[in-house]
């Protein structure tokens, strides 16, 4: 028995559709009026928060993710690089490795993969120069309210669906 199926075609298609040149330019295209008051809303949004450091993040990705990972990357012949930006509080994990192989009774790999993605925000594997490549993207903060703009930000939502209802 064997099933398959095939969508990189249609994707493909729909992708080069997409981003051709030959795409209708005023096609749904908001104002610049809204683009402006749209970012200004963003603008807003963000400047409520403060970024705080998570410890509980910080310890569970070095004292548990990247000894996993590191311990993996060594059984796998792997490369494997932590790189943490302490001001913005994110982390990047990255895997080089020829392949990543699990046996029946290892349960080390299945393990570290499902607590990885769990706990990251962003993550992708892809194949680049014949290598595996995976990256695993987390946020090492929490957002702590500062000040509150929803009055602000509500005004300026309603703004922005009267200039797109135009």
């Amino acid at each position: 028995m064997k099933f398959e199926a095939f969508y990189k075609e249609a994707y493909d298609a729909e992708m080069e559709e997409l981003f051709s040149d030959n795409a209708s330019e005023t096609e749904n295209k908001p104002s610049k009026d809204s683009c402006d008051l749209l970012m200004k809303k963003a603008n807003l949004e963000f400047s409520q928060y403060k970024l705080v450091k998570s410890e509980k993040c910080y310890d569970y990705l070095l004292a548990n993710l990247y000894p996993k990972a590191a311990e993996i990357a060594k059984m796998q012949g792997g490369n494997l690089t932590l790189d943490i930006d302490e001001e913005r509080h994110t982390g990047k994990l990255e895997y080089w490795g020829a392949f990543l192989m699990s046996t029946s009774g290892d349960t080390l790999l299945k393990n570290f993969l499902v607590s990885a993605m769990t706990m990251t925000d962003q993550f992708s594997f892809e194949v680049k120069d014949s290598l595996l490549h995976l990256e695993f993207f987390f946020e090492l903060y929490n957002q702590v309210k500062m000040k509150d703009y929803s009055k602000e930000i509500e005004q300026l939502g309603l703004k922005i669906k009267e200039l797109n209802t135009r």
